[in-house]
């Protein structure tokens, strides 16, 4: 899930676009502030995720698709992923900047500081 929130990092906005425009603007805003982990199948509906399936198939199905991938014109393949993510790249490149600035800043603020080594530690009982 995406903690950032509910340790204290606001949600960068190259981020926040991305899941807007994965899984649509209220759900990415339910998943932004909540950071709920999805199962499975609810990651596939919300298109998270191009599919799944059992651990022990999981190498075999990135095979398939990478054989998939490369078995069409490498050009034609990049072209038109370039064309549908261009408005991706623009947000991205226009806010890089502020995202980083904002999260340097906020990476040492003591509310942030006591929520990572809270986290850590519980981690570590894990």
């Amino acid at each position: 899930g995406l903690n950032e929130v509910q340790i204290g990092i606001p949600i960068p906005e190259i981020v926040a676009s991305l899941v807007r425009w994965t899984v649509g603007a209220r759900r990415a805003e339910d998943l932004c502030v909540t950071g709920r982990l999805l199962e499975p199948d609810e990651a596939l509906r919300a298109g998270l995720v191009d599919q799944v399936v059992p651990p022990g198939e999981v190498i075999e199905a990135a095979r398939s698709w990478c054989e998939r991938a490369i078995s069409v014109p490498s050009s034609a393949l990049v072209e038109t992923r370039t064309r549908m993510r261009s408005d991706l790249v623009e947000m991205i490149d226009l806010h890089r900047e502020r995202d980083t600035r904002q999260l340097s800043e906020t990476w040492f603020e003591p509310e942030l500081q006591t929520a990572m080594k809270q986290l850590v530690a519980s981690l570590k009982g894990k």
